[in-house]
């Protein structure tokens, strides 16, 4: 898993389908919520790696 932050917008990458669907399903409310509430205005999952 890797995380990149710019401008108030965080952007996940998961290393395959099953992270993403896994981090989609059970954790992306609690994630963004707790983004939100220190300021990020969007949080987007994808596959990939930088």
């Amino acid at each position: 898993m890797q995380v990149s932050d710019e401008d108030g917008q965080v952007l996940l990458l998961a290393p395959n389908k099953y992270i993403l669907d896994t981090l989609t399903s059970q954790y992306l409310t609690r994630i963004k919520a707790l983004l939100q509430e220190s300021g990020t205005i969007s949080v987007e999952l994808r596959i990939g790696s930088q």
